[in-house]
């Protein structure tokens, strides 16, 4: 694989892949059940190619607020403070803090492969605790929000949790927020941003806002996304900028998906959950409990098998995405009708999940 790196001035970069397909072949069931995989293919480009990957921080790139809410001082706008904190203090009663980050200039319908919120801890008395990082789901605006005008408009529901280092306890705490990202740009929930809330702590915990003299450790959201017009296939993509949840079908484009669980398979020889499917000659089938949409695993270790009108494999895969399966497979001139999906676990395991499929 080879990998181009363009750098543009916003910060952002792109990156594209060159991935070469390998060609599926088959053989009959004798001499497979000991073998780990039977063959795959690599003509799927990884999700993250061609994405672009953005840095919203405060006075570096993009727009972001902040404020911290006190119920002691329930009319006090807190928004130009060089520290957010939340917990409860002798001397300050209990806070929790607002962060917005501005994703404007992240197309809508974008595919969002990552998305990782960072706060710096300064300091914090007493002992660690755990904060949550909750939805907002009202407007504010950092330099009029109070205690008694915000309202409490947070979904209860954490997104993410990290801990706050007790014993004066400082430096970078990092989350995984990519789902809730995901749902601001496809417009699912509207980006009103994120509370900090650590209720049961009896002590405070204190981070750096985004007023803050020291710029790299302000609050920090480090996102990366596709599209459905960048000529890759990418994201959740069935095709080249078509397929998945956020582009349009692809052309021509067929599927389905079909749930299991299997034990004793033999590496899906025995014992099988099968699904008939139609592929004509020059069609793609592709097959996974990972990688298409739909996909997933639910325990064990995923072993799959296709298998021709004459009863033999003419493709399979075991560990694509760690313990999930994924192929591709093509069906070649004069040899298109009907096929068989068969849907096992590695050697004499239990396994289960959801095996979805495109054909196209």
């Amino acid at each position: 694989m080879s990998i181009r790196m363009l750098r543009f001035a916003a910060g952002a970069c792109v990156s594209m892949a060159m991935v070469g397909g390998v060609g599926c072949v088959g053989d009959t069931e004798e001499g497979l059940e000991d073998e780990k995989e039977l063959v795959a293919t690599d003509d799927q480009a990884l999700s993250t190619d061609g994405q672009v990957c953005i840095q919203v921080q405060q006075g570096v790139s993009g727009s972001v607020q902040d404020a911290t809410l006190w119920q002691s001082a329930p009319t006090w706008n807190d928004g130009v403070n060089e520290r957010v904190s939340t917990g409860t203090s002798v001397a300050g009663g209990y806070s929790r803090s607002l962060l917005r980050f501005d994703l404007s200039g992240v197309p809508a319908g974008a595919t969002v492969t990552s998305a990782d919120l960072t706060l710096h801890q300064l300091f914090k008395n007493g002992a660690s605790a755990t904060v949550d990082v909750l939805r907002v789901t009202g407007a504010w605006s950092d330099s009029t929000v109070t205690w008694n005008n915000f309202g409490g408009a947070i979904d209860g529901s954490p997104v993410a949790s990290f801990t706050a280092v007790g014993g004066g306890g400082s430096g970078s705490r990092t989350v995984d927020v990519r789902a809730l990202a995901q749902d601001w740009v496809s417009g699912t929930v509207s980006n009103y941003g994120v509370a900090i809330d650590a209720p049961s702590d009896s002590s405070r915990s204190e981070f750096r806002s985004s007023e803050n003299l020291t710029t790299s450790e302000r609050p920090l959201l480090a996102l990366c996304y596709t599209t459905c017009d960048d000529g890759v296939q990418n994201g959740e993509e069935t095709g080249i900028d078509c397929g998945g949840s956020q582009c349009e079908p692809c052309n021509g484009q067929s599927g389905g998906s079909f749930s299991y669980s299997a034990s004793n398979t033999s590496s899906a020889t025995v014992n099988t959950v099968n699904h008939a499917v139609t592929i004509a000659a020059g069609q793609t089938i592709n097959v996974g409990t990972c990688s298409v949409p739909g996909a997933s695993v639910s325990s064990g270790d995923t072993f799959l098998r296709l298998y021709d009108g004459n009863g033999i494999a003419v493709a399979g895969n075991d560990d694509a995405c760690g313990l999930a399966s994924y192929f591709s497979y093509t069906v070649p001139p004069g040899a298109g009708g009907s096929f068989v999906i068969r849907a096992g676990c590695y050697s004499q395991g239990s396994c289960g999940g959801t095996v979805a499929y495109t054909v196209q």
